[in-house]
């Protein structure tokens, strides 16, 4: 595998995970490698910005996270993956909102906060 890969190695990649033990205990290491090298995606490294985080709010966890880097998806895969993931959805539009929101209220605030230490 691709130094840096997301899977280096046949033995940590989760496809091999849900292969049978005497299967996966068949193949040679030679075909581990060969198997792991053709499945698509497999090869990928991690992107240079790589920020996830879990929030526990109330009784649920939500989960955050950005990705950013060169892109390296074909043109048809791009457009599979507009397709199967658009943009315009109604929880993306919420999650700018609220975004908004609490953006707009913590400037208020510190605005509020700024101008009680100026009067003082």
């Amino acid at each position: 595998m691709a130094k840096g890969s997301i899977f280096p190695d046949p033995q940590n990649d989760p496809f091999f995970d849900r292969l049978p033990a005497p299967v996966f205990d068949q193949l040679s290491e030679e075909q581990r490698h060969a198997i792991a090298a053709a499945l698509p995606g497999r090869s990928r490294t991690q992107p240079p910005v790589n920020i996830r985080l879990s929030i526990p709010l109330l009784r649920w966890r939500f989960y955050f996270a950005i990705n950013s880097g060169k892109e390296r998806r074909n043109k048809p895969r791009l457009a599979a993956d507009r397709r199967h993931n658009p943009l315009a959805t109604k929880g993306n539009a919420l999650f700018v909102l609220m975004g908004t929101m609490a953006l707009s209220l913590f400037s208020l605030g510190g605005l509020l906060v700024y101008a009680s230490v100026l009067q003082v």
